[in-house]
């Protein structure tokens, strides 16, 4: 194979779209709701582990909800018709709290939190054909400037095999599934009028 020769500005140019391209995945990991829905899978056990139940006792007690409707029926509520939602946080913050900006901190919290997913690692692959797309260029550049990249500090790469590379990218970002404390009413009343139906 012969040796192909990438200039610095060749380089720098090819490593601001792979910069741009991480910098995509990344944002869409973390703040796409379509991610966020991914991350949401399987919120009925997870809640059944968290004691969810005893949460919103407590989250509707601070909000002077008195209810016959148990915290059991609400979730159930919740979860069948998936009436949460999915917001990205920070490992700092809980969607407990008005981390929005939406209000005062200090006031009564507006969402009760199902659940918070940690998104810790960010991998994303660029195989060799999507590289070459990617920056434009033929399959033998764009494994010359893979095998450069490899040693740029900018980045955290691994080879996947085919001339393209792995790249990782770590963070404190979360998704937070949430229920607001109106929606919650809203359950809440639905709940006591099935119910008096049934009666």
């Amino acid at each position: 194979m012969k040796t192909i020769e990438i200039t610095e500005e060749e380089y720098d140019t090819a490593a601001d779209t792979i910069e741009a391209a991480l910098e995509s995945a990344y944002e869409y990991e973390t703040q796409h709701p379509d991610s966020g829905d991914n991350y949401s899978c399987g919120m009925a056990d997870r809640t059944a582990c968290n004691n969810a139940e005893q949460r919103l006792s407590r989250f509707l007690s601070t909000h002077g909800v008195a209810t016959k409707a148990t915290p059991e029926e609400i979730l159930e509520s919740v979860l069948w018709f998936s009436r949460w939602e999915d917001r990205p946080g920070h490992i700092f913050c809980s969607g407990d709290v008005d981390y929005h900006g939406e209000g005062d901190y200090r006031g009564p919290q507006k969402y009760f939190q199902l659940d918070g997913t940690l998104v810790g690692e960010i991998e994303t692959e660029f195989c060799l054909p999507d590289l070459a797309r990617l920056l434009d260029c033929d399959e033998d550049r764009a494994r010359a400037i893979a095998s450069l990249a490899m040693d740029d500090r900018r980045f955290c790469l691994r080879d996947n095999g085919d001339g393209g590379f792995l790249a990782y990218d770590n963070t404190d970002c979360t998704w937070e599934h949430i229920v607001s404390i109106e929606e919650l009413r809203e359950i809440i009343e639905e709940i006591e009028e099935s119910k008096e139906d049934v009666a």
